[in-house]
């Protein structure tokens, strides 16, 4: 799962924001101790409602209901006010998924509407960019409705590069976890590294 705040065009797409322990068994051992050095700047929560999920063959299999926290530290100071600086950022986010009918999110199968099922990410990216907010550093920023649908069209996503940066002029991510839960319908485990399991049936 990625939240989905696009960080900016054509570079990543990232859930921004805050969660809670995800209720299902073992899902969060997979979830690696993701965290960043330097001085943290933010640390924010909000609800997000109708994300996309895409699985491997850029199919939209879900949408998802989740809690998402964003915390962003720096970690290298601008040159000058208003120049870019180092900047590191983790992600996490719990919730639930509900399943569009069409192929699985691994493509080993099909998934039928209406599954549901929990969810679970962890993500870490480093980027340069001019740090400038425009919502508060700390607390909950509220509820944001993607309003996503399954051609991936989502009219109601937010930027985390609106609300926090300015010129994004380098960006790289080093880890990446999600945990997708649903019974006996199976579990996807989606990492940096590669994919596990799957949702069917």
């Amino acid at each position: 799962m990625k939240l989905l705040l696009v960080l900016c065009a054509g570079l990543a797409t990232v859930g921004v924001l805050a969660g809670s322990t995800m209720a299902s068994p073992n899902a969060t051992s997979a979830l690696p101790p993701l965290t960043c050095s330097g001085t943290l700047l933010v640390d924010v929560s909000a609800r997000i409602l109708n994300e996309a999920d895409a699985g491997v063959l850029g199919n939209i299999w879900a949408l998802d209901a989740i809690n998402e926290r964003a915390r962003v530290w720096q970690t290298s100071a601008p040159a000058a006010v208003g120049s870019p600086g180092g900047y590191c950022v983790v992600t996490t986010a719990t919730g639930s998924f509900n399943t569009f009918a069409g192929p699985s999110p691994e493509g080993t199968g099909t998934v039928t509407a209406g599954v549901s099922g929990l969810v679970a990410s962890i993500q870490r990216f480093e980027l340069t960019a001019i740090f400038r907010p425009v919502v508060p550093l700390n607390g909950f920023l509220g509820t944001f409705d993607f309003r996503c649908n399954q051609q991936g069209v989502c009219p109601g996503n937010v930027r985390l590069s609106a609300l926090f940066f300015q010129q994004i002029t380098g960006f790289g991510g080093d880890g990446l976890a999600s945990v997708y839960f649903a019974g006996h319908h199976g579990t996807w485990i989606q990492t940096s590294s590669g994919d596990l399991g799957d949702i069917t049936g």
